[in-house]
């Protein structure tokens, strides 16, 4: 019999259910294809690419649903919680029976984010007069607080509410934000205040002439564009109001523009009579309506003209001018000497230079009388120079008493002063100049003043010596040389001499020609011993070569042997020869073999001089052979 294995379930992850703000349930399908069967899911937030049993979280983490053993599909589901909004979850369904574990596809959804909370705010009335209230209404849900901001704070109750603004002044707006799972909602309310009327003072008159005054008021806008005038008449309206006397201007008047403080403001008004009273008051108007000024008053009487004259400077030095200036009130006419009739009732000036020391006076006259004033410019005359040209008052000039002085001698100065046309002082010249120094002249040689020279007490200086022995340095001062005056010569020359000396082993020559010019010549030659330098030789010196060739015998029989024996001083090399042989050496002792026939011994020694050859000493010696008889 053959048994076969029994197959595995078939698993389909289908769509997900239930999606709240944090959770969701998960489904799935699986026919356990006759085999008892289990079935479970697998999810997590990034795609396992295809479904398997150990990615993610495991739900249930053990175990699972119970499928059966039928052989049709059966519907499984599990719910899961903690989710994240806005986050992507990725789940597939798993069942396994005795055949295997069986996998469904990997299908996906996307928490979304919470509704954010529902506000209305209101206010009312939106409009109020100035000063008034209003009352504020909201309601509110999906918030768990609420805050105030702007014209009001605090917080507020996330269920809902009201609540008065009190006296409001200005117009306001009042902002609501509320805060919940789905975020905040803000919401805002304008009360708006209707303008406040402007505040007005009446201030005290100006510039009071004789038929004239400038009436004089403040006005705060409190905000509003807001227009200035005033009334006034003879008589007291009792309080200000916008029908008595006479409106100035007659329409219209000044702006005062829209801010929160006060602007003054002014008219002037004229015809006005002498000894009488006006009463006048300011008025000012905006989109709050009219608000007026108190009553004042002020009497027109007789004045005085005045006059005042100044000049700046004062005091002035000629030629220069000063400033002439002048003022007048209550004046029919000005009149001023020196300058004559000027406008009355003005400030003016003009540009005054007399040339001597003048008094401006001053006269006015009108209906108050006449007066007079004055001013006084000091004039401060100038000075004439000795040389030519002028100096105001206060200044200097440098004199000197000479316009020259000899060599070695100062200049003499004073400063002069001018004072009101006198100039201090005496002396006449505008500069002094030093005269030159004298030069100096010896041995037909000028020398310039502030100048130095070599000079001579020899024309020739002695042999084998120079003329920097003979010399000495002297200086012009204004024609007369320093330092003794044996050294009376401009030039010296020396007597040509070729000296020999030695240097150690060297041969040292110095010539010195007729210009005491020196050269030296090391070495001129190198002595090598037994050659030596001796002073006022050009060339080394070798030493006498001394010494003597001997023989033992000088007559030998036929076969026999002599002894050669020399010995010599201050050689440098000497040789010896003789009977065939040859000896070197400057001192020595030798056989000479045997003897055949009459033999010359010979020697030769060089003592070192230039030509290096061994002719510097020469010696003989003969020996003769006995001649040997036979009887016949």
């Amino acid at each position: 019999m053959v048994t076969v294995a029994a197959p595995p379930p078939t698993v389909t992850t289908q769509v997900q259910s239930n999606v709240t703000q944090t959770g969701a349930t998960l489904n799935g399908t699986a026919n356990p294809n006759g085999t008892a069967t289990t079935g479970w899911f697998r999810y997590r937030t990034s795609s396992p690419g295809s479904c398997n049993d150990s990615f993610g979280t495991r739900v249930p983490s053990s175990g699972g649903t119970s499928l059966g053993s039928g052989t049709s599909g059966v519907n499984f589901s599990r719910a899961i919680s903690g989710l994240v909004q806005n986050t992507t979850y990725y789940y597939c369904a798993i069942a396994e029976n005795a055949g295997g574990k069986a996998y469904g596809a990997v299908r996906s959804f996307t928490m979304t984010a919470y509704p954010p909370p529902t506000v209305t705010l209101a206010a009312n009335p939106a409009s109020i007069a100035y000063n008034a209230a209003s009352t504020l209404s909201w309601s509110v849900s999906g918030a768990t607080s609420c805050t105030a901001s702007n014209a009001w704070s605090g917080a507020k109750s996330a269920s809902g509410g009201s609540e008065s603004t009190g006296a409001v002044t200005s117009t306001r707006t009042y902002t609501l934000t509320c805060t919940g799972a789905g975020g905040s909602t803000a919401r805002s309310a304008t009360v708006t205040v209707a303008a406040p009327p402007p505040t007005v003072t009446t201030q005290v008159q100006s510039n009071v002439t004789q038929t004239g005054a400038t009436l004089n008021g403040t006005a705060n806008p409190n905000g509003t564009a807001t227009t200035g005038w005033f009334r006034y008449r003879t008589s007291s309206p009792g309080s200000c109001n916008d029908s008595f006397g006479t409106r100035v201007p007659s329409s219209g008047g000044t702006s005062l523009g829209s801010g929160t403080s006060g602007v003054n403001f002014s008219r002037a008004i004229s015809g006005l009579v002498q000894n009488t009273t006006y009463y006048y008051c300011a008025i000012a108007e905006n989109a709050g309506g009219k608000a007026y000024g108190a009553v004042r008053s002020f009497t027109m009487t007789a004045t005085a003209s005045t006059c005042t004259l100044s000049v700046f400077p004062s005091t002035v030095n000629q030629p220069s001018g000063a400033t002439l200036s002048w003022n007048s009130s209550n004046a029919n006419w000005f009149h001023i000497s020196s300058v004559g009739y000027v406008t009355p009732n003005t400030s003016s000036s003009a540009l005054v230079a007399p040339s001597q020391t003048t008094t401006y006076t001053g006269t006015v006259s009108g209906q108050g009388g006449t007066n007079t004033c004055s001013a006084t410019l000091t004039i401060r005359r100038s000075c004439a120079l000795p040389w030519g040209g002028t100096i105001t008052h206060g200044q200097s000039r440098t004199a000197y008493q000479a316009s020259t002085v000899p060599y070695n001698q100062s200049c003499v100065s004073q400063t002069r002063t001018c004072n009101d046309g006198t100039l201090s002082g005496s002396y006449t010249h505008i500069s002094c100049s030093v005269g030159a120094p004298a030069n100096c002249t010896l041995d037909g040689v000028t020398v310039n003043h502030g100048q130095s020279r070599t000079f001579y007490s020899t024309r020739t200086a002695p042999s084998g010596q120079l003329c920097s022995s003979y010399d000495q340095t002297r200086t012009c001062t204004n024609g007369t040389l320093s330092g003794p005056s044996s050294y009376q010569y401009a030039s010296c020359s020396c007597t040509p001499t070729t000296v020999y000396s030695c240097s150690t082993n060297n041969v040292v020559r110095t010539v010195t020609n007729s210009s005491c010019n020196v050269t030296v010549t090391n070495p001129y030659a190198t002595c090598t011993s037994p050659a030596f330098c001796s002073p006022g030789s050009a060339t080394c010196l070798v030493p006498t070569v001394i010494g003597e060739l001997h023989v033992s015998r000088t007559f030998v029989r036929s076969g026999e042997e002599v002894d050669v024996w020399w010995d010599v001083k201050n050689a440098t090399s000497c040789t010896v020869s003789g009977n065939g042989k040859v000896w070197k050496a400057k001192k020595d002792n030798q056989l000479s073999g045997p003897l055949e026939h009459p033999t010359t011994f010979t020697l030769t020694c060089d003592g070192g001089d230039e030509d290096k050859l061994e002719d510097d000493l020469v010696d003989t010696e003969v020996v003769q052979i006995v001649p040997t008889f036979q009887e016949v």
